[in-house]
């Protein structure tokens, strides 16, 4: 019974001090009343750039060129003549945005398939 009695007085004691307005803690700051608002904004904004959309090139050749094997690239089509390889796609797609492409085959082999899984293996921006 002690016990509450003094659980009583120390909470009348507590009540007395919040009464005297030289025992009250100062006010908060708008800044800090508020802290929690800022706190949600942070989260929300972490979400929104986790969960942003990804801008993907979906359809993107390479090869090191070699005109037995790609002998569809004809006279018309001079610029297609050259290697096209991932070091020299990267740079163009962060330019313009792009968080990554889908490498495609130019050629149907097994050889192919293997280039490309090895390029996306090797280069992060390479999606698939």
């Amino acid at each position: 019974m002690q016990f509450f009695i003094e659980i009583e007085k120390r909470k009348h004691f507590i009540a007395a001090l919040g009464k005297n307005r030289l025992m009250r803690q100062p006010p908060r700051s708008h800044f800090t009343q508020h802290s929690h608002y800022l706190l949600y904004i942070f989260y929300i904004l972490c979400i929104l750039y986790i969960l942003k959309p990804m801008k993907i090139d979906a359809h993107q050749h390479f090869w090191q060129y070699d005109p037995g094997e790609y002998a569809w690239i004809s006279e018309a089509m001079p610029q297609l003549k050259r290697d096209l390889l991932p070091q020299d796609l990267e740079p163009l797609l962060h330019a313009k945005g792009y968080d990554g492409c889908v490498a495609v085959q130019a050629r149907q082999t097994e050889n192919e398939t293997e280039v490309l899984a090895g390029l996306a293996a090797r280069f992060p921006f390479i999606r698939g």
